[in-house]
């Protein structure tokens, strides 16, 4: 489907497809940046969200233990 709408594209008007295929590779290489830079940062928003949720299951789970430890200003820190 690409390469027959190039090819239409070159029967109708060859410089504008000229134009349109010259913009192409640098479209990819800048959207392969963008795309590794969101990559990392989206891992790091899920290791944090996973260390929150840990944190959050470690605190509901043991509440009692903490309570009993007297341990709510650690958990709250943490």
């Amino acid at each position: 489907m690409v390469i027959s709408g190039i090819i239409i594209s070159f029967c109708y008007e060859w410089r504008l497809a000229l134009l349109m295929l010259a913009a192409v590779p640098p479209t990819c290489i800048i959207m392969s940046f963008m795309a590794k830079k969101t990559t990392a940062s989206m891992m790091q928003e899920m290791r944090c969200i996973g260390k929150a949720g840990e944190i959050a299951e470690e605190s509901i789970m043991g509440i009692r233990t903490v309570q009993a430890f007297n341990a709510q200003e650690h958990m709250t820190q943490k």
